[in-house]
């Protein structure tokens, strides 16, 4: 490479403006901006593409990367916890009924399990108290294992009035015949 003497040279270069439908921003060279009209693969689907491969899904029902997928339906805090309270609050109490029951086993009433209901004595005999017990454990067990084994449960995809998506769990029909099915044993054998 040799030097010439005035080896400069100015050029008269008018830069144009971009029009709104056009970007104007660095992306071929780190000198000069480049005027543009941005593209997204894949699509935008319900959002607007703002610039290459980016994504604007504002004031739309959708999110996500390309704008294809519903907003997640937040679980309600506080409700979440007034139940865990209440749960813990039952849990407590059934535990203390336990002992209860364990220190006062020698009493009248509850050595014998006769309570009163619609003024009439029913007592529960010991092998039918176990029985009944076993019988609905077992009857609890064989329906999940059914429901597992032959793929009953069902997990769909569903939405609000809002369009927020949750998942739903579908039991078979056969589940909202189980709890009559138990007051039927329980209370037609099993108590005399």
């Amino acid at each position: 490479f040799s030097d010439f003497e005035n080896n400069n040279i100015d050029i008269q270069v008018k830069i144009k403006s971009c029009n709104n439908a056009f970007i104007n921003q660095l992306t071929d060279s780190s000198r000069i901006k480049s005027c543009y009209q941005p593209v997204c693969n894949p699509s935008c689907n319900h959002g607007k593409c703002i610039n290459n491969n980016l994504c604007k899904c504002h004031d739309t029902l959708y999110t996500g990367k390309f704008c294809n997928e519903y907003y997640q339906l937040e679980r309600i805090g506080i409700l979440d916890t007034i139940i865990r309270i209440i749960t813990i609050i039952l849990l407590f109490i059934i535990i203390m009924l336990i002992f209860i029951t364990l220190k006062y086993r020698k009493n009248k009433n509850i050595k014998s399990g006769i309570f009163n209901s619609r003024k009439k004595n029913m007592k529960i005999s010991l092998s039918g108290m176990y029985a009944s017990i076993i019988i609905i454990l077992s009857f609890h067990i064989i329906m999940a294992s059914i429901w597992i084994r032959y793929d009953l449960l069902d997990i769909t995809i569903e939405k609000t009035t809002k369009f927020r998506e949750y998942k739903k769990c579908s039991y078979p029909s056969i589940s909202k015949i189980r709890l009559n099915t138990i007051k039927k044993i329980y209370f037609n054998i099993y108590i005399y």
